[in-house]
């Protein structure tokens, strides 16, 4: 009985999950030398840790692995129709200088019952997380459409883009029916930041709203928040905002005018962040040939880029701030 249960125990211990780290630079997935835990890996749970500045190589058509995670800070680099397959649990996390390389058509990184990356992609690089989720093709910092004159400026910026092919502008009247309204290409796999600026020469007249969605090599796409832009003829109607940028603490100034009004009139300042969220709203009640807003809640906003959108019963005005 008792050599019965100690069998049992070390079976236990040696099949139970384990951090399994490269020790051979340039050696084979499939060999067990090539791992500080001393086997190929095959168990349910382990976690297989590339380190920085190393390579290994898969050179085999795995398993499908059960709940394993691979930490990638060096290279996975795939040889000719070789796969990764794992479990819809699996999770393959790429930090920053880490990459995904090499193998032909054949070559997979086979998560559930998805590819996620084949040898045919450009290399995957991170920081990125892959999972039977997938993995978002990019990280936006701030997108913005703002009023100049008779043009419409449309900025954004990305922290990170994996596998992004192209970026698409649209515009609408009623945020109900889109228009494409530019097309511009991506940076592909990038973990810099990357700034994008383009113009809309014809806007439309009136409040419209703006959007941007973002399309990857395999067709895949996201569309991130909805902007609203007023673009009214000039004399109309005039937002300034000052200081800007300011500093977080410091008061945002508002002067909202609207020849085409006469006496008192209401008025709703909403501030929002780049993602689309509300942060501060309130009705004020102003001349609107000169009035006044000031907002002077901003020792909780975080440093960042914020849209004030002004909004009375005749006009809506929307420009871009920055808290230093």
């Amino acid at each position: 009985m008792k050599n019965f249960l100690l069998l049992f125990l070390l079976s236990l211990t040696l099949t139970s999950s384990a951090i399994c780290t490269l020790i051979d630079d340039g050696g084979n997935w499939s060999s067990a030398t090539s791992w500080s835990c001393g086997y190929v890996p095959a168990n349910a749970g382990d976690t297989m840790h590339i380190p920085a500045s190393m390579s290994v190589v898969i050179d085999l058509n795995s398993p499908t692995y059960v709940n394993m995670r691979i930490e990638v800070y060096g290279t996975m680099l795939f040889s000719n129709g070789r796969k990764i397959n794992m479990d819809a649990d699996g999770v393959v996390q790429i930090y920053d200088g880490g990459i995904l390389t090499g193998g032909n058509s054949g070559s997979r990184l086979n998560i559930g019952a998805n590819t996620w990356w084949s040898g045919t992609d450009p290399p995957l690089m991170g920081p990125v997380t892959v999972s039977n989720g997938g993995f978002l093709p990019i990280e936006l910092i701030e997108f913005n459409a703002i009023v100049n004159e008779d043009i419409v400026e449309i900025s954004w910026s990305t922290a990170s883009e994996i596998n992004n092919d192209y970026f698409i502008v649209e515009k609408s009247q009623d945020a109900l029916e889109w228009t494409i309204t530019i097309e511009t290409k991506g940076a592909g796999n990038s973990v810099n930041i990357v700034n994008y600026f383009e113009i809309d020469s014809n806007p439309l007249r009136g409040l419209s709203y703006y959007r941007l969605t973002q399309v990857d090599f395999n067709g895949d796409q996201e569309t991130f928040n909805i902007i609203p832009v007023e673009h009214a003829p000039n004399g109309e109607g005039v937002m300034n905002i000052y200081p800007n940028p300011l500093k977080r603490g410091d008061c945002i100034n508002i002067l909202f005018k609207d020849v085409n009004c006469i006496g008192k009139q209401e008025i709703l300042v909403v501030l929002r962040d780049i993602r689309g969220n509300e942060v501060y709203s309130k009705i004020e009640v102003i001349d609107c040939r000169g009035g006044l807003v000031a907002i002077d809640r901003t020792n909780h906003l975080s440093a960042g880029t914020y849209l004030v959108v002004a909004t009375s019963k005749n006009i809506l005005y929307s420009k871009k701030i920055i808290i230093e």
